[in-house]
């Protein structure tokens, strides 16, 4: 797709290119969320099962403590969304 994008393109076709960029990434996002949802539905309960709480503290400390500030930022309005206390209730269930 971009390859296709000349100095010369119009107007039109430049909108057409960023139309259909807009496309992809909302696909790209929505296949995303997607699979982070099979695998908070598929692994936080082996999470809760093998791990104790402070265990898992511990390990969700060191994930987020390696996250990039871009992963952290894209976090916050899901972890806020879902409310502080019920995403700590979630996740770290004895």
């Amino acid at each position: 797709m971009f390859n296709r994008i000349q100095p010369s393109s119009s107007l039109q076709e430049l909108r057409q290119h960023s139309s259909q960029l807009q496309r992809m990434c909302a696909a790209m996002r929505a296949t995303l969320e997607q699979h982070v949802r099979a695998e908070e539905h598929e692994l936080w309960p082996l999470f809760n099962e093998h791990f104790t709480v402070e265990e898992q503290q511990h390990i969700v400390g060191m994930i987020i403590g390696r996250s990039g500030a871009e992963v952290l930022q894209a976090m916050l309005p899901w972890i806020t969304g879902m409310g502080v206390r019920e995403t700590l209730k979630w996740m770290c269930k004895p």
